[in-house]
């Protein structure tokens, strides 16, 4: 059997005056961040259709995701976390993944949450999204175009 590691979306907030607990978030939340942890580690379909075994456990103490996964796919979610983390950017994931962080961020600003993710390497967060963090994609800064233009041309040339 593949070595198996774990990764976690602890959701952190008040629910009115009270803190946040597994029974407060419904299950399309829960529908949509299982998706979106799917997507972040498979973005493709032909890597959807090709991934391996992921199990899932919720459990109390605030609103802790669990996902179990063989050793490459946590792996890989240590490395690109980490690695949001060091740069401060999402401009080097693919536009599904930034897409995802970019979700999780309107997310924690919508409901005020603090959304950290943990791995089974360490008891620190590889990643926390609160209300201090940004992370953006920079858009291109050059546009390619074509255009026709019409009409009579009075002068052609150059130097």
């Amino acid at each position: 059997m593949e070595q198996q590691g774990y990764i976690e979306v602890k959701i952190d907030g008040l629910v009115g005056d009270k803190p946040l607990k597994p029974i407060d978030i419904d299950i399309t939340e829960i529908k949509e961040i299982i998706s979106d942890v799917e997507t972040f580690l498979h973005p493709t379909r032909r890597e959807k259709a090709e991934r391996p075994h992921i199990s899932y456990q919720l459990e109390e103490g605030c609103a802790r995701n669990l996902f179990y996964l063989p050793i490459s796919g946590f792996l890989l979610f240590n490395g690109l976390s980490g690695e949001i983390n060091n740069r401060g950017n999402i401009d080097f994931l693919d536009s599904k993944r930034a897409e995802i962080i970019d979700k999780f961020q309107r997310k924690e600003k919508e409901k005020n949450l603090e959304i950290s993710f943990y791995s089974s390497l360490d008891t620190k967060p590889i990643l926390k999204i609160n209300q201090e963090t940004e992370f953006f994609k920079i858009a291109a800064t050059h546009i390619e175009t074509e255009f026709v233009l019409y009409g009579k041309v009075n002068e052609e040339g150059g130097k």
